[in-house]
């Protein structure tokens, strides 16, 4: 179920919060709310459903930006399972403007070292966000 759930003019589409909220990208995304107007698509509109979510738990989604969840602290990259499985606990931004977004990412080899890409593959040191060997790319041979 992806929140289209009302038909109108001989399309289904998001008609209402209870629409979005049995929704999976409400579970998955935290887009739990009917976007207002013409726009009918569910959105985020709380930080609640932002925490709530998959995105939350797996990639340290917990917070609000706009109409979306997204990476916003450390504490929650750090309590992700992207950081367990993949290093990515501290929060880094994308880009070098201001307004441009954030994510978690392995920025340092500490990041990486309490990781099980470190323990399973040996890859143990911060490269380019992500945990690598040291001094070299990530090693992908296992599909991770």
């Amino acid at each position: 179920m992806t929140g289209l759930c009302t038909y109108q003019g001989h399309t289904c589409m998001g008609g209402s919060d209870d629409d979005c909220r049995a929704s999976e990208r409400c579970r998955d995304e935290g887009l739990c709310t009917f976007g207002p107007g013409t726009i009918n698509v569910c959105m985020a509109t709380k930080v609640e459903d932002c925490k709530a979510s998959t995105a939350c738990k797996d990639q340290g989604h917990c917070g609000l930006d706009g109409e979306i969840c997204v990476a916003v602290a450390t504490a929650d990259c750090a309590a992700s399972r992207g950081c367990r499985e993949a290093g990515h606990c501290s929060l880094k931004r994308i880009g070098r403007l201001p307004n441009q977004k954030t994510r978690c990412a392995a920025v340092s080899d500490a990041d990486c070292k309490a990781s099980l890409t470190c323990k399973n593959d040996g890859n143990c040191a911060a490269f380019e966000n992500r945990c690598a060997k040291a001094g070299g790319e990530p090693d992908d041979s296992k599909g991770r």
